[in-house]
């Protein structure tokens, strides 16, 4: 079971994740993640010290999570074209491969 450290942490950094999908990159201020979390600046502050360090953890969080999310999907996690179609099929089905500019 996650500590309360670890909770408030992944809290802050599931919050993140939705502001930034619902309102850009510019709404994530500590004004949003707290009214998000229902967590005092304080309590933000003590996690991410700079939102450059937000971010990163961010990025960091959520390729753990998909990546997670892919070797899940495989049908063997330590065969490489098993996770490669896995891969593959998360990217078509989750629209988030790079669209052609033609």
């Amino acid at each position: 079971m996650p500590t309360e450290n670890k909770k408030g942490k992944d809290k802050i950094l599931d919050a993140a994740r939705i502001i930034v999908e619902e309102s850009g990159t510019s709404a994530l201020t500590y004004k949003a993640l707290q009214l998000k979390t229902g967590m005092s600046k304080g309590g933000v502050l003590y996690h991410f010290p700079s939102r450059e360090a937000l971010v990163r953890e961010v990025n960091s969080h959520l390729a753990f999570k998909w990546e997670a999310e892919i070797k899940g999907e495989a049908q063997n996690h330590n065969d490489v074209y098993s996770v490669f179609r896995a891969y593959s099929r998360n990217l078509i089905e989750k629209k988030v491969a790079p669209k052609s500019s033609f």
